[in-house]
Order: structure tokens, then sequence, then C-alpha cells
């Protein structure tokens, strides 16, 4: 498996540091990244960044680290900072986003189970998560405490013009095009489908006759997702090669309302976000809830002990002698 974190060392003393992945254990660690961008020492950072979002606290030892660091450091958004991603480039002591690429902030998430104590110290932890990462944007954007609060609570996607106008950025750019030198090959699949423009066809169906935009399709796709009650996944929708029209956009979001559904139906709600963002099909999502609920079903304890049947009250019997012998007694 390719890894879509790098640094490479420049001879004019700066590092071009790529971050294409996840932020956490399934992609780029904060150990991981730590280690590295200490052992070098150079007078600028570039970072480069194309991330989906990840784990808080990878992404605040990351951000830490690369404050601390003596080097200038360069952000540069390439197709989208979302969620922890967001975080880490705030680390920038200046931040570029092509006019085609987008930044996303919400409140912080996770999954609880437990019981009601449980649950109302998670609350806590989220809130006090949250208070950190407002006042982190906040101290970079010099925008009030409240404001950024309200962006957080609302999860607002930001095209490369909102980050500017709301300091969240420096400088937009024009849209990125992709030069012939460059090696493609060390881009992820998502990436390279998102910048390079489509196949040239010999016959060209009408709609092949502009080429994608994407930044419009993005944007669509937020509205569909938000309609559909589903914020938190438009960013697996924006990343998925395969939705290249409205229609495609659509029909995503109406199968992650399936998944939602049959998750639900196997007593298994907390199922469902991993599927949408795996983007796995609902045919193969169908077995994994059935294997999931007999593995859990199995774990219940089952009393197979027979129960006593109840030893019946006892019951008056009446005498027919008795009754006459004390009729007797009584004349």
């Amino acid at each position: 498996m390719k890894n879509w974190f790098s640094i490479q060392a420049k001879a004019d003393k700066s590092a071009d540091i790529s971050i294409y992945d996840e932020i956490g254990a399934w992609g780029v660690t904060a150990k991981q990244f730590i280690g590295e961008i200490r052992a070098i020492d150079v007078a600028t950072l570039r970072l480069a960044i194309n991330s989906p979002g990840g784990s808080v606290f990878d992404a605040l030892a990351m951000y830490n680290a690369l404050r601390q660091h003596p080097a200038q450091v360069e952000v540069t958004v390439m197709g989208v900072a979302a969620s922890a991603a967001s975080l880490v480039a705030m680390s920038g002591d200046r931040i570029v986003m092509p006019e085609n690429a987008f930044m996303m902030i919400h409140n912080p998430l996770n999954f609880a189970f437990g019981n009601a104590s449980d649950l109302r110290e998670m609350a806590d932890v989220l809130d006090k998560i949250g208070a950190s990462l407002v006042a982190t944007y906040a101290a970079r954007t010099g925008q009030p405490e409240d404001m950024v609060r309200e962006l957080l609570d609302a999860e607002t996607w930001l095209n490369a013009e909102d980050a500017v106008a709301l300091g969240f950025a420096d400088e937009m750019q024009p849209a990125l095009k992709v030069a012939a030198a460059f090696d493609m090959d060390r881009l992820p699949d998502n990436v390279r489908a998102a910048i390079e423009p489509p196949p040239a066809e010999p016959d060209p169906e009408p709609e092949d006759d502009h080429p994608l935009d994407a930044a419009a399709l993005a944007g669509r796709i937020v509205a569909m997702s938000a309609a559909a009650g589903l914020s938190s996944y438009a960013d697996a929708f924006i990343l998925d090669p395969a939705i290249r029209s409205d229609a495609d956009a659509e029909a995503a979001v109406a199968e992650a309302n399936e998944i939602v559904a049959v998750c639900a139906a196997a007593r298994l709600p907390e199922m469902a976000a991993r599927f949408i963002k795996a983007r796995l099909p609902l045919a193969a999502i169908r077995p994994r809830l059935i294997e999931a609920r007999a593995a859990l079903d199995a774990e219940l304890p089952v009393n197979n002990r027979i129960p006593n049947k109840p030893t019946p009250a006892p019951q008056s019997v009446i005498s027919i002698t008795g009754i006459y012998a004390a009729r007797r007694k009584s004349v």
C-alpha cells in the first residue's frame, strides 16, 4: 500500500511536505509526522494538503509541532482540507488555496457507548475539545470566538474566496493546472480524478463537450447532502472519483440514506458512518451487518434452565360429615 505522506528536503534550505491521506491511525499519524519534521533543519516548510480529516488529537499534535518548528510554514490546500486537516492547515504562516479548493470545519465528533453517566462524560470531553478548536481557529483568523463557534455548529464548507474573506486563508490562486513534468503516479486516484481533465473521447457524448467543473459539482454535492441530512458525509462524496455528475451524486446520497436505514434496522446505526465514508455498495454491506449482528447476539447470555413449576396453593376440602356433626351439636 502506498504512503501518501512524504517529506522531501531541498537544496535551498527548504522542505516539501505532502499529506494526501486521512490523519490518524489509518493514514498519517502524529508520531510519524512529528518524528520526521523534527529531523530536518530548514528555513521553509512547504506543506501541501489534500485530506478528508481524521483524528483531532493527531491533528492538534501536528499543528503544535509545526507552530513550534523554527521554519517558515507555507500551506497550500491542494483539493480539500476538511475536519481535522483544516486544523493542520491553520499552522501555516501563510495559507494559499487555489480557487477550486475547499476547507471544511465542524465541531468534534465521536461515537459513545455506555450509560447516562458515560455519555455525559463524553459530552463534556467534546465540549473541551470544541473550545480548543474555537480558540485555535479564532487566533489564526482573527474572527470573534462566537462567530467561529457558529461556523463549527453549522459544519461550514468554505471555498477559497470564503476562506480568504474569513481569514482561514491568506491568498486565493487560479485553479491548479497539471504540468506535463509532474509525476501523477505519486497522487492517489481520487486526487488525480479531481485535477486531471477527462480523457478525450473520439466521439464524445453531448454531456462530455465541457470539462468537469469539480468546484461547482462539489458545491452541489454539499447542498444535496445537507438536504438529505447527510452533511457529515459530503466530503466522502466529493472525494469519490466515481461521482462526476449530479446524477452520480443523487444516486450516492440516495444509497447513503438506504445504508442508514439498513443499519438502523439491524440495530447497528453506528456502523453507517464507516460504510458510507468507505463508499461501500449496499450489496456488500448487508452480509457484514448480518455477521456483526450474529456476533453480537452470540454474546448475549442465554438462560437454559427450565423454571420450576409453582406449587399450587392448598385448596380447602369440604367435609359433608363434619357439617352434619356441627349442626347436631347446635340443636
